[in-house]
């Protein structure tokens, strides 16, 4: 059961509009959660506004599969006013050299209305975006990680040690944003499609949540139907 914890989620008249709410999937039980939880904490977001859990799958299809399976839970038990409705689902996964199987797994997520956030290769090459934009070719995650490493960027990062250094990270989140939309809109002039990562987008929705957030970019506007995400190769 999804429990997000229907009292705080009220208001009283004269407060600000509500925020969406925001489930998150993700692949990685470290890299990722600690990446996303340390982000909603330096924006004062509660826990129960954006929800973050470890997948039980770890294949793209599995997890996508155990988002709309969660989500229409969610539903039927907001229906009965068991638990409060979630606005956004996201799934955050990586490509690892397949994302020609990604297709059906693209389309499962419209028809649900739920997002992507897909990295190719992996996760990795979101962090290595907030050092400075890259179109270099990754044809594995090891070679990612040394690069983090071995340029200084994250030191500390490793294969054995893949926790993120928010003090590192967290300051230069702008510079990301703007990278990960260069290249996406290199990668649609050209027809390209790797690397890629979409995690901005799903930062730029929790961003949006925080009334302290103090990260200065465009936001975008959403529409499930329309996410370019690894759409269909």
């Amino acid at each position: 059961m999804i429990c997000v914890g229907k009292r705080d989620l009220r208001r009283k008249p004269g407060n600000r509009p509500p925020k969406d709410r925001i489930y998150i999937l993700t692949e990685g039980e470290a890299t990722e959660i600690e990446y996303l939880k340390g982000i909603c904490a330096r924006l004062g977001l509660p826990k129960e506004l954006v929800i973050i859990k470890k997948a039980c799958n770890t294949d793209p299809k599995g997890i996508v599969d155990e988002l709309v399976s969660a989500k229409k839970q969610n539903a039927r038990l907001a229906k009965r006013g068991n638990d409060a409705l979630i606005d956004q689902w996201w799934a955050v996964f990586d490509t690892e050299g397949r994302p020609h199987d990604l297709s059906a797994v693209v389309q499962k997520a419209k028809d649900n209305r739920v997002y992507l956030a897909i990295s190719d290769p992996s996760f990795e090459f979101w962090l290595r975006l907030h050092f400075g934009y890259t179109t270099a070719s990754y044809d594995s995650v090891g070679k990612l990680i040394k690069e983090l490493r071995d340029s200084g960027y994250l030191p500390k990062y490793s294969e054995d040690n893949k926790h993120p250094d928010m003090d590192i990270l967290y300051p230069l989140l702008p510079q990301a944003m703007k990278n990960a939309r260069l290249l996406r809109a290199k990668h649609t002039q050209l027809g390209n499609d790797q690397p890629r990562t979409d995690c901005d987008l799903l930062i730029d929705a929790i961003a949006q949540q925080s009334r302290v957030s103090q990260l200065q970019f465009d936001p975008v506007v959403l529409v499930p139907e329309q996410l370019s995400m690894h759409i269909c190769y």
